[in-house]
């Protein structure tokens, strides 16, 4: 089994929504070579954070949509998505993992909140997501193509398709509602 972890994409989720440093347009045009460069039978499970990187939630500023977003990005793109524990619960970290020239890797590694302490909204959309995935299973097997790009609006859209079904994914970036 031919099998990497797509850092690659983790980067560019996060340049994408986290730090707003990479405009739609870039992203497309990285996802586009993105899977041209692997082979199809190759998986390449991604993540939004892990044990050793910055909580997404904290590097979006605790903007709990800028989160929804990346997880349905996450969970609608290329290989399996993994949720480091936590994530779909509202763990964050109090303060940033490079401190000088030493890395703090607890500070991404902050006990699981439960009960009361966890964010159901979160709970509850990470679950959607996988329901989602799992109920089409064209976001796995299918062709993505792109469908739509909007960079004043910052929306953005891609379909997946298979002999049976097809599924259009739409995002807005931007704080406005729009028509896409």
């Amino acid at each position: 089994m031919d099998v990497t972890l797509d850092f690659l994409l983790v980067r560019a989720l996060r340049e994408t929504i986290a730090f707003e440093r990479m405009s739609l347009t870039e992203f497309e045009a990285f996802l586009a070579r993105h899977v041209s460069f692997f082979p199809a039978e190759c998986s390449r499970p991604a993540f939004l954070d892990n044990h050793d990187t910055s909580r997404f939630l904290y590097l979006c500023g605790g903007d709990r949509q800028k989160l929804k977003l990346g997880a349905l990005l996450l969970y609608t793109l290329f290989g399996p998505p993994i949720v480091y524990n936590g994530s779909e619960a509202d763990v964050t970290q109090e303060r940033p993992m490079q401190q000088g020239n030493r890395s703090l890797f607890e500070e991404a590694r902050l006990p699981m909140k439960w009960d009361a302490e966890a964010d159901n909204d979160l709970i509850e959309f990470f679950r959607l997501l996988t329901h989602l995935r799992a109920a089409h299973l064209v976001l796995w097997t299918g062709k993505r193509r792109f469908a739509n790009l909007d960079e004043k609006h910052k929306t953005y859209a891609y379909t997946y398709e298979n002999e049976t079904e097809k599924v259009l994914v739409a995002v807005n970036l931007g704080q406005e509602l729009c028509t896409i």
